[in-house]
């Protein structure tokens, strides 16, 4: 089982559609929805996606919110981002959080 601090990784069930998408929860106080959807377009097998009310939020958030991702992806997987394939960031998104520990 894996456990982590603070999984910012969540699976979400995707009403009609075909792709699997693993939501990030970034932390910028910006309304821009970021994850992780799979695909076979490229051969990492899946890609970043973003949404946000505007074009111009977009545009402002983007860059940062990019970097913010792929650093956590590459922190917890301890690997690199190319090295990394769907299924690694569908387990981390299932590790079991701790709220904190205490020592004795």
């Amino acid at each position: 089982m894996l456990a982590t601090f603070n999984n910012r990784l969540k699976v979400e069930p995707v009403i009609q559609q075909e792709n699997e998408r693993v939501y990030y929860k970034h932390s910028f106080r910006c309304p821009v929805e970021v994850w992780f959807e799979k695909t076979d377009k490229n051969p990492y097998g899946w890609v970043l996606q973003f949404k946000a009310p505007s074009d111009a939020l977009l545009k402002e958030f983007r860059n940062a919110l990019f970097k913010q991702a792929l650093g956590y992806l590459e922190a917890r997987s301890r690997r690199r981002v190319t090295d990394v394939n769907f299924s690694d960031i569908m387990g981390m998104s299932e590790a079991l959080e701790i709220k904190g520990y205490t020592t004795h």
